[in-house]
């Protein structure tokens, strides 16, 4: 038990991980903004008269992707428990958590825009996403609370490079509890700008063209990256 209370994550890396969802915006806010966009347009123009009324459903939408994001997050904390027990303590965790630390600083230089190719890692997910994708349409129009959720449950499996990120972080806490609650705190992170569809979403679309906006973030994952990597 006192090994794996080792490898529990300290509330840094909950942060981390809701940092890395919150700054997903300036990369995926073209991709997840336009599906937001086309799932707001297919409500009844009751709902979206209606602030409120249109609020529940968002949040019905994104409560069902954020349901994937932890079982997700769950099946890649078992695969990270079997590596740490393999392994055994003494490698398992400078193993597991210098993993995690070069997930972050990959993910800063793909945050940068100067490592396009890495987006390449997405298309691994494609075969996934073109088995769910059929159903995915056919949730559209949105009628229901619960009908949105079931879409945003779909949603959740959308290749996506910085999911990935996150769910490889996930991995490398090696206990289920602490890999879903990694991604609980990625998919919070992403809400802000899923939710927020129009004035927030302005202006993160102005932050996404600033290329120093880009690499501020970017050398930010890639530092935390660096400090976080085990000393022997």
């Amino acid at each position: 038990m006192e090994t794996t209370a080792h490898m529990l994550p300290l509330g840094g890396d909950w942060m981390m991980s809701f940092l890395l969802g919150l700054t997903s915006g300036l990369h995926c806010l073209g991709m997840c903004g336009g599906i937001v966009g086309a799932l707001t347009l297919s409500l009844s123009s009751e709902v979206r008269s209606n602030r409120l009324t249109l609020s529940l459903y968002l949040l019905a939408i994104n409560s069902g992707r954020l349901f994937s994001y932890v079982l997700a997050g769950i099946g890649a904390g078992l695969i990270g428990q079997g590596t740490f027990q393999i392994t055994g303590p003494a490698m398992g965790h400078p193993i597991l958590q210098s993993f995690s630390s070069i997930i972050l600083m990959v993910t800063g230089l793909y945050l940068t825009g100067r490592f396009p190719y890495l987006a390449l890692l997405e298309h691994a997910g494609i075969p996934l996403w073109s088995r769910f994708e059929p159903w995915f349409r056919r949730l559209i129009p949105v009628r229901s609370w619960g009908r949105g959720m079931l879409l945003g449950l779909i949603w959740g499996w959308l290749p996506c490079f910085l999911v990935y990120s996150s769910l490889l972080r996930s991995l490398a806490t090696a206990t289920p509890m602490q890999g879903g609650l990694t991604m609980m705190a990625f998919g919070i992170g992403t809400l802000p700008a899923n939710l927020a569809t129009g004035f927030l979403t302005g202006y993160m679309m102005q932050w996404r063209k600033a290329a120093w906006m880009r690499w501020s973030v970017g050398l930010f994952f890639v530092a935390a990256g660096l400090v976080t990597l085990p000393r022997p």
